[in-house]
C-alpha cells in the first residue's frame, strides 16, 4: 500500500523530464566550466591560420595610414602617434593569445582532468616566475614594509576542465594565492597574488651589541690597504713618499682628510 508523502516536502522520487533544466550543485567556484563543442574547436583551430594573419595585417594598415598620409602630403607632419604603436601590440597581444594551440586542442578535445592539471600547472609556473620578476623592484614603488606584492592572471580556455579552486590548489603548491576579490569567477577570468617579503640580512651585526670579531665579515680587517698618493703637488704629504723610511705608511696629510 503506498504511503502518502507529508505536503511541502520534496518528492524525491520526482525525475525531472526532457528539457528541463537541473541546477548544478556547488558555487561556481568549485565546478569547471563546460567542455566546448568538438565542431567549434575543429574550426577554431584551422580558422586561426587565417583570420590571424588577416587581423594583424588590417592593425598594421590601419597603424600606417597616417604616416602614409603624413608622407605623400608632403606636410612633414608625424602622422601617427605612440599610442597608435601600443594600440597596434594591444591589438597583435590580443590576436596571437586567442589561438590554440596543438596541445590544448587535444586537451580540450578529450576533457581529462588529469591533462588540465598537467597543462594548467605548467602555464602557471611560467606566469609566477615572470611576475616574480617584474614585481616593484624600483624603490619607489615598494612599500614602507618592503613587501613587494606580485600579481598574474589565468584566463578560462587555460583552465576550463578544472574549477577555480581546483587551480587555487595548483597555485598553492608555489605560494600563491588566488584573489577573490578581483577574480570574474563567472567569466573564468581568474587573478593571482603573492606577497614577497623582503630578503632577510644574512649576518648583519646588532648596532647594539658586542663588535663582530676580527677577521668576519663585519669585524675589523686582519691587514691594512696602503694606498700610494697621486703625484699632485696640493698633497704636501707626497714629498715624504719618496723616502724608504715611509713607503709603508699611509700619508698623515691625506689620512686627515
Amino acid at each position: 500500500m503506498p504511503t502518502a508523502m507529508p505536503s511541502g516536502a520534496p518528492d524525491r522520487r520526482a525525475v525531472p523530464g526532457p528539457g528541463v533544466p537541473v541546477e548544478p550543485r556547488g558555487t561556481p567556484a568549485e565546478r569547471a566550466a563546460p567542455q566546448r563543442s568538438r565542431i567549434g574547436l575543429a574550426a577554431q583551430f584551422v580558422l586561426q591560420f587565417v583570420y590571424i594573419p588577416l587581423g594583424m595585417l588590417v592593425a598594421i594598415g590601419f597603424v600606417a595610414l597616417p604616416f602614409w598620409a603624413a608622407a605623400t602630403s608632403g606636410g612633414g607632419g608625424g602622422g601617427g602617434s605612440g599610442s597608435d604603436l601600443g594600440d597596434l601590440a594591444q591589438i597583435i597581444g590580443g590576436l596571437a593569445g586567442s589561438a590554440i594551440s596543438w596541445r590544448r586542442l587535444r586537451i580540450e578535445w578529450n576533457g581529462r582532468t588529469e591533462e588540465w592539471e598537467t597543462f594548467t600547472e605548467g602555464l602557471l609556473t611560467k606566469r609566477f616566475s615572470r611576475a616574480e620578476r617584474k614585481s616593484r623592484w624600483e624603490p619607489h614603488e615598494l612599500p614602507p614594509s618592503g613587501v613587494r606584492r606580485a600579481v598574474t592572471h589565468l584566463w578560462l580556455h587555460h583552465h576550463r576542465g578544472l574549477a577555480p579552486t581546483r587551480v587555487e590548489q595548483l597555485a598553492e603548491r608555489h605560494g600563491w594565492s588566488v584573489d577573490w576579490a578581483k577574480s570574474r569567477v563567472v567569466k573564468g577570468e581568474l587573478r593571482f597574488f603573492r606577497l614577497i617579503p623582503p630578503p632577510e640580512h644574512v649576518d648583519v651585526p646588532d648596532p647594539y651589541g658586542p663588535p663582530p670579531a676580527t677577521g668576519s665579515p663585519w669585524g675589523p680587517m686582519r691587514c691594512r690597504v696602503v694606498i700610494r698618493c697621486s703625484p699632485s703637488s696640493s698633497c704636501r704629504g707626497y714629498a715624504s713618499w719618496n723616502s724608504a723610511a715611509v713607503r709603508t705608511r699611509t700619508c698623515a696629510t691625506c689620512a686627515s682628510t
